[in-house]
């Protein structure tokens, strides 16, 4: 399967079915699409993009109720969860947003 960005990747490897549009996501993951990728467990992925730059994607809390994923390229990052994309900070205040959605 090809995959045109590392948003499309991110979003149907955790196996959500997230709405993406730019508002949401800075344009380096509109325009970046994944060379290849390993999915080394169900909790972390790592892989290259055409242009050369490495990403990864993990689980930051291990609590099995919690699900919410990091996506890092580079210096951005944005989260993936099962309640929605969520743009923070950092990993607490991502947690805390996730947290407060129902």
């Amino acid at each position: 399967m090809r995959f045109r960005t590392l948003a499309s990747l991110s979003i149907l490897v955790f196996g959500l079915a997230l709405p993406v549009s730019a508002a949401s996501l800075s344009g380096v993951w509109l325009s970046e699409a994944p060379a290849s990728f390993s999915v080394i467990n169900r909790d972390y992925i790592t892989g290259v993009t055409l242009s050369g730059q490495s990403f990864s994607q993990y689980r930051i809390l291990s609590e099995p109720s919690v699900r919410i994923h990091k996506f890092v390229l580079g210096e951005d990052f944005f989260y993936v969860s099962d309640r929605g994309l969520i743009v923070a900070s950092g990993d607490t205040q991502a947690v805390s947003i996730y947290l407060s959605l129902t």
